[in-house]
């Protein structure tokens, strides 16, 4: 193919791009969009980070053989990067419950109005099986 032909398919090849691209053009997202869980699609709100928290609290201790050899391979496919995100994000957290200043805020920001109360919908302990009776 001659030198010529080469710069017109080109010159075509862009075209068709371009044109492709206004005809579907991407998503236009915005900083108030709310992010969407990659695997169930659904919004990421307070309510579903509180959640994942409470499913931690509730597991198996770190300690356990088991989830600890599990954490340690996520830990090592994790990137530099997202260790030193997931690192800070720990802290922050554990500053808040621990009613500490998280480090974002250390260097004079305002603390954002905590809400009134968290929600209500606590779900009440079962209750206890009743004892056996006694055999005569």
């Amino acid at each position: 193919m001659s030198m010529r032909k080469n710069i017109i398919a080109l010159s075509l090849f862009e075209a068709a791009k371009v044109l492709k691209e206004q005809e579907n053009p991407a998503p236009e997202t915005s900083s108030t969009d709310v992010p969407t869980d990659n695997e169930t699609g659904e919004a990421i709100t307070l309510d579903h980070i509180l959640d994942r928290f409470n499913t931690i609290r509730s597991g198996k201790s770190f300690q356990d053989p088991e989830v600890y050899g599990k954490l340690t391979s996520l830990y090592k496919i994790m990137t530099p990067e997202d260790k030193v995100k997931l690192n800070q994000q720990l802290r922050n957290i554990g500053a808040v419950v621990q009613n500490q200043i998280p480090v974002g805020m250390q260097d004079g920001a305002t603390a954002p109005e905590a809400a009134a109360a968290p929600p209500s919908e606590i779900p009440s302990p079962a209750p206890a099986p009743a004892a056996p009776s006694p055999a005569a």
